[in-house]
């Protein structure tokens, strides 16, 4: 599902009509494609914005895909996977499939990357026995812990680029507005940026929201009558700066396709 977050009122439209339980999504703005799991078939998908051109990058091999994120400089696909508890990373075509990481890993839900030049990072959270977030390099290597105090159980995460800062969501709270959130969020599932405002899917109310980054003020209600929504991405060029080189050596053309408006994309199941 689209919303154009330009227009008032708001103009929604579906992308796929036949999914059942879409839950991860991401797009690449070099290719106007958006990818997505659906965990009713286990299987993760492509198509182009307007729903054309559909294939399937995985239809064996993965579980219950919670999230998923395009690296848009290294031209690479990673997401997490609840059920096999691992971590992984293939073209955007599906080929060149690796794990990356698959141990001390038990409830992976949230990744996003920065495959900037000065960063070539991933975060995500693991809601399982000892409640975290990590990063890593985009090779899983140099793991750490970067918060894993008064964590109850970690969902998503998004980055705001121009300012090099990380959001999260968490059930018990949700960060940096955890005194303004505390009594309004029933259960945060994923949140993107775009601009001056956070956005969050809260699947109990069945609402997409959003607030001011800074101060959690100004709350909004973008869409409702959801059933449970789940992932959501805010998609426009600025989501995904320009970067130079990845660790393979591959360069992103100068020569960016961008997109004509800034939307919301929400998948539900």
């Amino acid at each position: 599902m689209q919303d154009d977050i330009t227009t008032q009122p708001n103009v929604i439209r579906s992308v796929i009509r036949d999914g059942r339980n879409i839950v991860a999504l991401d797009f690449d703005s070099v290719t106007d494609r958006v990818f997505w799991s659906d965990t009713s078939q286990d299987r993760i998908w492509s198509s182009y914005m307007n729903g054309s051109d559909r294939a399937v990058i995985f239809d064996s091999g993965v579980t219950v895909t919670e999230s998923l994120a395009v690296d848009w400089v290294g031209r690479n696909l990673y997401w997490t996977d609840y059920v096999l508890e691992t971590i992984e990373v293939s073209k955007l075509d599906g080929t060149h499939r690796a794990v990356l990481l698959s141990e001390n890993i038990t409830n992976p839900r949230g990744l996003v990357l920065d495959p900037r030049e000065s960063a070539h990072l991933m975060f995500w959270t693991d809601w399982g026995r000892n409640p975290r977030i990590e990063k890593a390099s985009m090779d899983g290597k140099l793991r750490t812990i970067i918060v894993s105090s008064k964590l109850y159980w970690p969902n998503g995460l998004t980055i705001d680029y121009p300012n090099n800062l990380l959001y999260f969501a968490d059930i018990h709270f949700f960060s940096p507005f955890a005194t303004l959130y505390e009594k309004v969020l029933q259960h945060p599932h994923a949140i993107t940026i775009f601009e001056d405002f956070v956005y969050w899917t809260d699947r109990y109310i069945n609402r997409v929201m959003r607030a001011h980054k800074w101060h959690g003020e100004n709350q909004t209600v973008m869409l409702f009558n959801l059933p449970q929504p789940m992932g959501l991405v805010a998609v426009h060029p600025t989501r995904q700066p320009a970067g130079m080189a990845n660790s393979a050596g591959i360069i992103q053309s100068k020569t960016r396709h961008y997109l004509p408006a800034s939307f919301l994309m929400c998948g539900h199941v």
